[in-house]
């Protein structure tokens, strides 16, 4: 009993310190480079100058102020037990298609990109369905609808188009594909060959 009301304690702090929006965007950042690596928050970082180029400098904080929010929001979710590691399993294979999507994507010819960019958008579309009813049951209905806007808003052709196509935004495209290869390699090793990219233990051999 008493170990249970220690985590209840730790689990109505962390509710509080997540109402700090300041506090909270350092926790979520520190977070995805704890569960990620720094290739994730040089990846959300890419998004936001992305962000920036086409919707302003207010949409891009907001989003990325979310992003991390509900990077911790999540983790609250796993620590308090209300989401177990066992009910994400059916989206493993789910991730590592979409993570393979980007990199050809971002590695693709300009001639395909529209066709790629649609094919993202509706794999976006329903990994967001899957996240949101597996999460979405412990939220707001207001957070549900926050959420389900950060995936519509990154898996939108708008978005995807400037990330492929947009000489402007070049070198956030070349951080993204930097950053998204080791994350294949960690997470989808079997899909390296596939997309072209040495493995881990080919690298090395190398």
């Amino acid at each position: 009993i008493e170990e249970r009301m220690t985590e209840q304690k730790k689990s109505s702090s962390l509710k509080k310190f997540l109402m700090h929006q300041t506090a909270a965007t350092k926790a979520g950042r520190k977070l995805i480079s704890t569960f990620v690596g720094e290739n994730g928050n040089n990846i959300i970082d890419s998004c936001k100058v992305i962000t920036t180029h086409l919707d302003g400098a207010d949409a891009a904080k907001k989003n990325k102020e979310r992003i991390f929010r509900f990077a911790l929001k999540v983790k609250l979710m796993f620590d308090d037990g209300l989401v177990k590691p066992k009910d994400t399993l059916h989206m493993i294979d789910q991730l590592d298609q979409l993570l393979a999507k980007f990199v050809k994507l971002l590695k693709g010819e300009k001639k395909g990109a529209e066709e790629a960019v649609m094919v993202i958008t509706n794999s976006v579309d329903r990994l967001a369905y899957e996240v949101i009813e597996l999460v979405g049951k412990h939220m707001q209905k207001k957070n549900q609808e926050k959420l389900k806007g950060l995936f519509t808003y990154y898996g939108s052709k708008k978005f995807l188009s400037c990330l492929a196509q947009n000489k402007e935004v070049v070198q956030q495209k070349k951080t993204i594909l930097d950053n998204l290869i080791p994350l294949v390699r960690k997470q989808a090793p079997h899909l390296c060959k596939s997309l072209g990219i040495p493995r881990e233990d080919e690298k090395q051999s190398s």
